[in-house]
């Protein structure tokens, strides 16, 4: 029943006015890093499959499962310059079993994208569309493995304008997380604010709404946990819980270019997770924990993140993380029937 009524509440508040099919099969890849995988779309969101019969990927691990793959993929982009009124988005929608992936906005028509070329290898894969109404921005990601941490794959996102002088670029990216232990509820911690205070440069907004439109000129909708509305957070919730970023740009002049990255990661506890994040200098990031003690204190169910770089924060360096020899020290300690204590855990 609690999927039943998931499922029409997501369909329900969609504000999205198109539908496509998937591309072709072809037009999808599964790019794995050891147990880590992350199932890349044709326009440059989550969601795809290795073979017809098999079952979608989002951003899974292995031993830990699929964060993304659930009910609800509910995870996508968009583009948009607001002074003309204009944007491109896809998000994709619920998966029944191994049937077909649904995305809204995808191809052709109004407000939709341009597919221009998708490419990949087992490990890497490139998007690159364009806005259907302004064909002269054009959008790149580049997925990789992430060169400072094996935990992430990074998506390398250029928009570039080829043709004439913009004003008010801007760019959403939305995910909804189900966390395999507790698929419907999740403690979600954000890092968004300058050491300085204030949000980062380039983020104008961010939260925990899943629901909300990719439309960066659409609706943000409500946050699900009001304390998780553009500011700093630790484990807020449980509660069905993903991430709403919104990212500013401004002018963007004819022959320019802005660049930007996105990491996707999982980590088997939260330390990791830390460790993982500053390796890279995230700047910007939201991370999922298991909702309930028996997903594991720590985040020893997995921790699934979403991280920023090149997006005018500071570069996360938490004082409080131990050094990598340090977890080796951590597990023996708890092997050994010592209890762990973090600040602030509330378990």
């Amino acid at each position: 029943m609690r999927f039943s009524l998931r499922l029409a509440a997501a369909v329900a508040a969609s504000c999205w006015i198109g539908l496509a099919e998937l591309p072709a099969l072809g037009q999808g890849a599964v790019l794995k890093r050891g147990g880590l995988r992350l199932g890349v779309g044709a326009l440059g969101h989550l969601g795809a499959r290795e073979s017809p019969d098999s079952s979608y990927v989002g951003l899974a691990a292995a031993g830990l499962g699929d964060a993304v793959a659930r009910a609800c993929f509910c995870e996508g982009w968009g583009v948009g310059v607001s002074t003309l009124g204009l944007s491109g988005y896809v998000k994709t929608d619920v998966v029944g079993g191994t049937g077909d992936l649904i995305i809204r906005n995808g191809l052709g028509g109004a407000g939709m994208l341009s597919l221009e070329s998708f490419t990949s290898t087992s490990s890497t894969a490139t998007s690159v569309t364009r806005l259907a109404d302004l064909p002269a921005i054009k959008v790149t990601h580049d997925f990789r493995p992430a060169a400072k941490s094996n935990a992430f794959f990074e998506s390398v996102v250029t928009i570039e304008n080829e043709g004439f002088d913009v004003s008010g670029l801007r760019y959403r990216r939305v995910i909804d997380f189900d966390h395999p232990d507790t698929p419907f509820d999740e403690l979600m911690t954000f890092r968004v604010q300058k050491t300085t205070g204030g949000l980062a440069d380039n983020l104008d907004y961010s939260s925990d709404q899943w629901l909300a439109t990719t439309d960066p000129l659409g609706s943000r909708g409500t946050p699900v946990v009001s304390s998780t509305e553009s500011r700093d957070v630790e484990d807020a919730g449980p509660a069905d819980q993903g991430a709403l970023f919104d990212l500013v740009f401004g002018d963007l002049a004819a022959g320019e270019s802005r660049r930007f990255s996105i990491f996707f990661g999982v980590a088997p506890n939260e330390l990791e997770a830390q460790l993982a994040l500053r390796a890279i200098g995230a700047e910007v990031f939201a991370f999922a924990e298991a909702g309930t003690p028996g997903g594991g204190s720590f985040g020893d169910g997995g921790v699934f993140m979403i991280a920023f770089t090149g997006v005018g924060g500071d570069p996360y360096n938490p004082s409080v993380v131990p050094e990598p020899g340090a977890l080796a020290l951590a597990a023996g300690l708890v092997l050994a029937g010592v209890p762990l204590v973090r600040r602030g855990r509330r378990r």
